[in-house]
């Protein structure tokens, strides 16, 4: 039996490197976005968008990941 609907947590907080108020949905979310927060060589980021990460499979296709 699947649940109607899906359940979804909100943590919003100030991220310094963006100036602003960011939004994630889950606590592996936020504790990427604590790493990139730390990280010198990340100057921004958003959350919630698609990456592209190419060269990861052997027919070199891109694929889409949407992280939250």
């Amino acid at each position: 039996m699947d649940k109607v609907g899906k359940k979804c947590r909100d943590i919003s907080f100030r991220s310094e490197k963006n100036q602003k108020l960011v939004c994630v949905h889950s606590r592996e979310a936020r504790e990427y976005a604590r790493i990139l927060e730390s990280d010198n060589m990340v100057v921004s980021y958003e959350a919630c968008q698609c990456l592209d990460i190419t060269g990861g499979n052997k027919n070199g296709l891109t694929e889409k990941i949407r992280f939250y």
